[in-house]
């Protein structure tokens, strides 16, 4: 690029490397900017992986920069519509927030191997962490007991378990429409 300021000058170009979801997002963005934008694929736009996923979407992250950025994507994805100017005729749903139940199994039931006990302990008490991050940069992550589990979802065997940790904005997207 030719200009060193944040704003594009006429002519500025750039070029985005991968036409998936995040490559074509970013060349929409770039362009509503006032940059002349090319996006290269292999094949074509929305051939690749992007196209291919379960399109899950979670922000449940270990990191909290990652949580950050994909609380951030969920508000993306949510104002999808009113954000990417889709005409009315085109908008259907973006993003399902079906939730995201990660389980975890009391050490009780690991026999044997000592070190597998503790790891399955520590991993409990290590996701217990991670949910007050999560909830300390406002996700609505939960802790759940067994017996809550039990009741929420009756059809999860939840005598094995210590815990659990739930965050109901999780869900789906339809990478279909976002391309």
């Amino acid at each position: 690029m030719k200009n060193q300021s944040n704003s594009p000058q006429s002519g500025d170009r750039v070029a985005i490397i991968g036409g998936g979801a995040t490559g074509a997002l970013c060349s929409v963005l770039l362009a509503e900017a006032g940059f002349q934008v090319i996006a290269l694929e292999k094949k074509a736009i929305g051939n690749g992986s992007s196209s291919r996923s379960a399109a899950c979407i979670r922000a449940q992250f270990g990191v909290r920069e990652t949580a950050l950025g994909m609380a951030f994507s969920g508000h993306f994805y949510e104002h999808f519509h009113e954000l990417m100017h889709t005409p009315s005729d085109q908008q259907c749903w973006m993003i399902r927030h079906n939730g995201y139940l990660f389980l975890y199994e009391d050490p009780i039931f690991y026999e044997g191997d000592q070190s597998k006990h503790k790891e399955v302990e520590l991993a409990w008490i290590h996701a217990q962490s991670q949910a007050a991050m999560h909830r300390d940069i406002k996700l609505p992550v939960e802790v759940l007991t067994p017996s809550e589990v039990h009741v929420r979802w009756p059809h999860i065997d939840s005598s094995r378990l210590i815990g659990a940790t739930y965050c109901p904005s999780d869900g789906f997207l339809n990478h279909d429409q976002i391309y």
